[in-house]
């Protein structure tokens, strides 16, 4: 039986961590480098097309690697109560980089029917 409540309870708990980065990332980018972006691309794009694609690929790469990060280094013994539920740490990365796929390519699936 998969105990998806457990895995909810890790993914949450990495939750913070995971979406700060790419926020910052998402609204620090398009505002102080605006200049920067070469005018052929700025014709085509705007700064808040620009800070979604920004969060949603950052959540996808930058924000997990970001937060497994922390987590391994900062909150490593919290592993042992997943393991002893039959769950290894392999899984729950697993299901962390899942989920934050999904969020990423369903914000780039909205963005895509707002901005067109």
């Amino acid at each position: 039986m998969v105990k998806w409540r457990f895995y909810w309870a890790f993914y949450k708990s990495t939750l913070s961590t995971n979406l700060l980065p790419p926020f910052i990332l998402a609204f620090t980018i398009p505002s102080v480098f605006w200049d920067a972006i070469p005018p052929d691309i700025k014709q085509d794009t705007t700064p808040s097309m620009l800070f979604w694609n920004l969060l949603s690929i950052g959540l996808m790469t930058f924000g997990p690697l970001i937060s497994f990060t922390y987590k391994e280094w900062a909150r490593s013994g919290e592993y042992y109560f997943y393991y002893n539920q039959g769950i290894t740490k392999v899984k729950l990365i697993l299901f962390g980089v899942i989920v934050n796929v999904l969020l990423g390519v369903l914000i780039l699936i909205i963005k895509s029917y707002v901005y067109t």
